[in-house]
């Protein structure tokens, strides 16, 4: 049972580590795609809204190329702008014309980072908790095998003690000793017989 234990622990272990590497990739990704998609939203507003030029013409309504001014000037800039395209020669400019899809997507990606970061908190709270319950596991079972290791080694020389004896009792010196037993014994029994003999002789 405290091998079975300890090789559930394990596997547990070894589990959570692999998830915890999963969740820290996974958010390692994630950050690559917000901070891309957060660098296309600077990229946007940097350029062409960013311009001295079209800055200066959005502020005040004059144009820094041709000097009109008018409320028109402001509009043509906004629309171009909202279009992605450059106010001056209307070529396209980079990142998409509408920044909300990015908002959305920095948005989206936040929510996924939470999420994961919540879970790798979990996988690391849980790596802590079996971390202990390994170690107990672990000092366990060398106690498990010390005891066991002690047992074998008190039951071999038992069984060594009782090897030794039965290899005497069929040694040639056991076998006189018995001999010399059987003849006593005879002899005892023989003189109990005469001495039971000589006190019926005897009696008056």
């Amino acid at each position: 049972m405290t091998q079975e234990r300890l090789e559930r622990v394990e596997s547990l272990y070894a589990a959570t580590e692999n998830e915890i590497n999963q969740w820290s990739a996974a958010i390692a990704q994630l950050r690559a795609a917000y901070n891309d998609a957060f660098n296309q939203l600077l990229t946007r507003s940097s350029k062409a809204h960013d311009h001295p030029l079209v800055a200066q013409a959005l502020q005040d309504g004059s144009c820094g190329i041709c000097s009109t001014t008018g409320e028109h000037v402001v509009a043509v800039l906004k629309q171009r702008l909202a279009a992605n395209v450059c106010p001056l020669c209307d070529s396209p400019l980079d990142g998409p014309a509408d920044s909300s899809e990015i908002h959305k997507s920095l948005a989206q990606l936040d929510d996924k980072l939470a999420d994961g970061r919540a879970r790798l908190d979990d996988a690391i709270a849980t790596r802590k908790r079996l971390g202990l319950e390994l170690e107990d596991a672990r000092s366990l079972a060398v106690s498990a095998r010390e005891a066991l290791s002690k047992f074998e080694e008190e039951n071999e020389a038992v069984a060594e003690t009782n090897k030794a004896l039965r290899a005497l009792a069929n040694s040639p010196v056991a076998r006189t000793l018995e001999a010399l037993n059987s003849a006593m014994a005879e002899f005892v029994s023989q003189r109990d017989d005469e001495y039971a003999l000589r006190d019926l002789v005897c009696a008056p």
